[in-house]
């Protein structure tokens, strides 16, 4: 299975990257990794890891509509926050095209004419950081911003802004900003929920992705992680190939169906797994035959906001 289930750069129509099928990512160069559809299939991923290094995140003053790539990096397309309308990022590629980039959100408010529901949306996505606008001063002059489109030709050499007031707001906790980011993209750049609990994962004698190459083959492991995929082909016997995310990477994890009969309201809707079983490590192929799973979503910030891509 793909390390991701296209999602990294597919989340899908609902909010948070939700389920309900994904979208064409827009890439235009193969330097975009994997391509996948509305039906799951995704080939060839990068290698592990770059492509959280390798992305950078949507903003108004450089992004375009689809992603689009940049000396060493990607940039996500601004089609990535989940419920921008099409015709709005249209309009803000147009105005910074038209009279270059934008200096403050009353600025990309007059010139763009989009209103305060796709400001609050764009803040939310913390697409105003490049403005040194954090999540929440943004969303603090969205609010002060007009419901619609309003044409003020007399003011269009001024620029209110909210500043002082929203310069005293306090910044979002690390763990707050990485769920925030899931909800708006599916994703986050700033770090994985997994790894905010990292030390508790090893107190609990948790393996990290990066360290089952180095396990041997028939040993007991725990593995945890969000759940990205969930497969079952109808040639598997019932059996159920799931695969995890951390920090570090992805696992691979078999399920046969008397382990998900016995953990099944788990298997079926938990959004992050602690699971159990034995390692198999044979030819260079790594996955985890699991015997007893956990449910870690109530557990996982942010978790609650992903959705793996599920499907037969």
């Amino acid at each position: 299975p793909p390390p991701h289930g296209g999602r990294f750069f597919l989340p899908g129509g609902g909010g948070g990257g939700g389920g309900g099928g994904g979208r064409e990512c827009g890439c235009q160069t193969p330097a975009a990794g994997s391509i996948a559809t509305d039906t799951g299939a995704c080939f060839q991923p990068p290698p592990d890891g770059s492509r959280r290094s390798a992305t950078e995140e949507p903003e108004p003053a450089a992004s375009a509509v689809p992603l689009t790539e940049e000396k060493l990096s990607l940039r996500l397309g601004l089609r990535q926050i989940a419920g921008l309308p099409a015709a709005a990022a249209e309009q803000i590629v147009a105005a910074r095209t038209r009279d270059g980039t934008f200096s403050t959100i009353a600025e990309f408010t007059r010139r763009t004419g989009l209103g305060q529901g796709v400001i609050a949306r764009l803040s939310r996505a913390d697409a105003f950081a490049s403005l040194d606008q954090d999540r929440r001063a943004a969303i603090w002059q969205a609010l002060g911003q007009e419901q619609s489109r309003v044409d003020q030709p007399l003011l269009a050499g001024t620029d209110d802004s909210d500043d002082a007031i929203a310069g005293l707001l306090p910044p979002l906790e690390p763990a707050d900003a990485i769920a925030a980011d899931y909800r708006t993209f599916g994703l986050s750049l700033r770090g994985h929920p997994l790894g905010l609990h990292r030390a508790r994962m090893e107190e609990l004698g948790v393996t990290p992705a990066s360290g089952l190459p180095q396990a041997r083959d028939g040993q007991p492991v725990d593995v945890a992680g969000l759940v990205i995929m969930r497969q079952r082909p109808s040639t598997a016997k019932g059996i159920t190939f799931v695969t995890l995310e951390d920090e570090t990477g992805v696992v691979n994890l078999v399920v046969k169906p008397h382990v998900w009969e016995r953990f099944r309201q788990t298997c079926r809707l938990s959004t992050a797994w602690l699971a159990r079983g034995l390692l198999e490590h044979r030819s260079g192929v790594i996955h985890v035959v699991v015997t007893h799973i956990t449910d870690l979503g109530a557990s996982i910030t942010g978790s609650e906001a992903f959705r793996s891509r599920d499907f037969r």
